[in-house]
């Protein structure tokens, strides 16, 4: 014979269940509201939070960065980022590392990906900024920005101004056609004189220039800057 007690306890059961069931199905529709780019840590902070382990604080923060938007299993179109917001943590987080790709990296090839052109701007001046700090390391990032400029922004005359600015430092080791970007920006404006000229002067002042460079300069003024 079945005790009441037992009876009881799985009609218990059976009710618990049920406000279960309910539950569920009445959150089933209903998503977590993304409410965008939260604040970055401020420098102390992160350096209190650090324990002096900036390395480490660098690798989580720099993980952070790569999936701002990522949480809840949903995935946000970077239409939808305040960039504005989002550039403060490129700042944010590459000062605890000067050596390390890994932010240049992921705002020059990932955050650039973003269809609106003012996001772009903020991602090109980061770039921008990140190269004025150390030329020399960091002129690779500089020329990605004029890329950007040209081919993302569709700004031909910033372009130009971020082109002679790299093409401005003595880097040393550094290729040949960096010296040469503003040449081809002022072909691509139209400037076919100007960029000759650009050209010529690379050619007159450096007494290094290597055969095969020599030999592409000419080429290239003799079928584009006629």
């Amino acid at each position: 014979m079945i005790s009441s007690s037992k009876i009881n306890s799985n009609h218990a059961l059976i009710f618990f269940l049920i406000l279960q069931i309910c539950f569920s199905l009445s959150i089933k529709a209903k998503l977590p509201i993304w409410e965008n780019i939260p604040p970055p840590l401020q420098q102390d902070v992160t350096s209190a939070i650090s324990l002096g382990d900036d390395e480490f604080m660098y690798r989580l923060l720099g993980l952070r960065l790569q999936n701002l938007g990522e949480d809840n299993g949903q995935q946000t179109s970077l239409a939808k980022y305040d960039y504005k917001l989002l550039s403060q943590w490129f700042y944010s987080v590459s000062y605890l590392n000067s050596y390390s790709s890994y932010v240049p990296a992921t705002v020059a090839f990932y955050y650039s990906q973003t269809p609106r052109r003012l996001g772009a701007i903020y991602v090109t001046e980061f770039l921008r900024q990140y190269f004025l700090a150390e030329p020399e390391r960091r002129w690779r990032w500089m020329a990605h920005a004029v890329y950007l400029a040209k081919h993302k922004i569709k700004n031909l005359p910033y372009a130009l101004e971020l082109a002679n600015e790299l093409a401005s430092f003595d880097i040393p080791d550094a290729p040949l056609w960096i010296q040469q970007m503003p040449a081809f920006i002022l072909r691509d404006m139209g400037k076919k004189d100007e960029a000759k000229n650009f050209m010529l002067s690379i050619m007159i002042e450096d007494k290094n220039i290597p055969p095969q460079e020599l030999l592409f300069m000419q080429d290239y003024i003799n079928k584009y800057l006629k």
